[in-house]
């Protein structure tokens, strides 16, 4: 597998029986259409989050609130079949 974080390549994964070069998640289309392409998409915003040094939908602190609000519904559930 190859990947740069320093720069915008696609990963790339070669095989290990065939030796094959795949290129995975190339988004240059626009909205990513497969798994290949929403895994890239996602480490590609996430990377580029780690480099800004800003928030965007990868990161975890965005989620708590969502959490919390998931957490409190579980436990308002649990209570009432219990």
């Amino acid at each position: 597998m190859r990947f740069s974080i320093f720069k915008d390549s696609p990963l790339q994964v070669r095989t290990r029986t065939a030796g094959a070069v795949y290129t995975l998640g190339d988004i240059s289309g626009g909205y990513p259409r497969t798994s290949d392409q929403i895994f890239h998409r996602f480490w590609h915003a996430f990377l580029d989050g780690v480099r800004s040094g800003r928030a965007n939908f990868t990161s975890a602190r965005r989620m708590l609130p969502t959490t919390q609000a998931v957490e409190a519904l579980y436990a308002a559930w649990t209570t009432t079949i219990a």
